[in-house]
């Protein structure tokens, strides 16, 4: 059994312009080298993206080999295998990485400081302002309180059934 090796050629950290030619505007390029195509398959590509520390990785698009500036997103291993098959010994596998937003961690503790106490540690207060009363207004009156009501008297019992 013959294997071919080769080297993938990762473009991350940039942003993958949408278009006919989709250039990857930014970023950096790293190499692996040595990769068996055989045992090339998505869950062994993400892989490489956690050894060589790629952040947020959204998706990974793979230039064919013909260059026809197409770039096709890996969704299965058989995406990865239908350009496999085009490899040769020593060839270059280009794979373009789309990063998601970078997710906002809030630490809670540190949040809440300001929520309900002070830098000091003393608790802060509500304090209830009342507006003046105005000589010309008219004075309120304070709201008559809702009667209580009364409870419903319980139901008659049926009558008895007579018998004869």
């Amino acid at each position: 059994m013959s294997f071919k090796l080769i080297t993938l050629k990762w473009y991350h950290d940039g942003v993958l312009v949408p278009g006919n030619f989709a250039p990857y505007v930014g970023g950096s390029q790293t190499l692996t080298l040595d990769v068996d195509v055989n045992l090339l398959s998505l869950i062994e590509q993400m892989n490489y993206t956690t050894l060589n520390k790629f952040k947020n990785v959204a998706e990974l698009y793979i230039c064919p080999m013909d260059r026809t500036y197409k770039l096709v997103n890996i969704l299965t291993d058989k995406d990865i295998l239908d350009i496999c098959s085009e490899l040769e010994d020593g060839d270059t596998l280009d794979i373009y990485v789309t990063h998601a937003a970078p997710l906002n961690v809030v630490d809670i503790n540190k949040a809440s400081q300001a929520v309900g106490r002070s830098n000091s540690g003393a608790f802060k207060s509500t304090v209830v302002l009342e507006e003046e009363e105005d000589s010309d207004s008219e004075p309120e009156t304070e709201p008559k309180p809702a009667p209580t009501p009364t409870p419903a008297p319980a139901p008659a019992p049926a009558p008895a059934p007579a018998y004869v």
